[in-house]
């Protein structure tokens, strides 16, 4: 049973992660719901490996163009370019979540995990991105992106420390707001999640070196494989179905998930 849980578990994860409906919240809410045991720090990790591992996968040619031309930019400037740019916008955008993750992570965690603020969150968050995609610009060419635009996404980001708001639903809603195109605004959102989770699963993996044996792995490595596989065709079927169906279906779902967990807490 446990074995399945962990399943189902990293199946929510690979879905609801590069979707706008809030991963954690899915994560926080279902053991709560079902009533299931905290799968603890190690199952966490293995959640994040696996979909960090399917969006490197995902994008590993526009990955490996934009970290060689951003190396060949930093020893000579002639080799400054749109991709060695995209390489620092990434970087800027990915600060502001890393520095205030730093000083708040804790408080998040313990402060921001009640069923009805989550429910909150998922709704408001939901109603902010159908108000950007209905304000932006639609900017659609990477080589138009500026230092502004990845401020903004940036920013917004830090929304992500609260549970509901969804990490790629608020850097989709910054990418929005700055005037980018639906398509661009979900592929530097997706760009952006590599070093932020990266760097959460490395100050995660920390905590837990040398103290888990090897059959404790395996659930974890389970989770893992599944979180990865989902998430990469999550991925690949969002991006191509995004421009046909919009972000109003899971606006939709949003709002339903959201008012059930508020009447659901009470």
């Amino acid at each position: 049973m446990d074995m399945m849980q962990a399943i189902i578990l990293a199946f929510l994860q690979g879905i609801t992660e590069f979707l706008p409906i809030s991963s954690s919240a899915h994560l926080i809410v279902v053991p709560k719901i079902m009533n299931w045991e905290d799968k603890g720090l190690v199952f966490d990790v293995a959640l994040h490996v696996g979909t960090v591992l399917a969006v490197i996968l995902y994008f590993k040619s526009d990955i490996a163009d934009i970290l060689s031309n951003w190396l060949k930019s930093l020893s000579n400037k002639k080799h400054v370019n749109e991709k060695s740019k995209t390489a620092w916008y990434i970087i800027i955008a990915c600060l502001p979540i890393l520095i205030a993750g730093f000083y708040i992570e804790n408080t998040a965690a313990s402060e921001f995990r009640s069923v009805k603020l989550i429910g909150y969150a998922t709704i408001f968050f939901g109603l902010l991105l159908w108000y950007a995609d209905k304000i932006s610009k639609k900017i659609s060419g990477v080589q138009q992106i500026t230092t502004r635009h990845a401020l903004l996404i940036g920013f917004f980001q830090v929304f992500a420390l609260i549970p509901g708001a969804s990490r790629s639903g608020v850097t989709i809603t910054g990418g929005l707001v700055s005037g980018l195109s639906r398509e661009l605004s979900i592929k530097f959102s997706f760009l952006i999640s590599i070093p932020v989770i990266l760097s959460a699963g490395i100050l995660e993996a920390r905590k837990i070196v040398n103290s888990v044996s090897v059959t404790e792995m395996i659930e974890p490595v389970v989770a893992a494989a599944v979180a990865g596989i989902t998430a990469y065709y999550t991925i690949h079927f969002f991006l191509k179905l995004i421009e046909k169906i919009g972000f109003l279906p899971f606006i939709i779902y949003r709002i339903i998930i959201g008012l059930f967990l508020v009447i659901y807490a009470g």
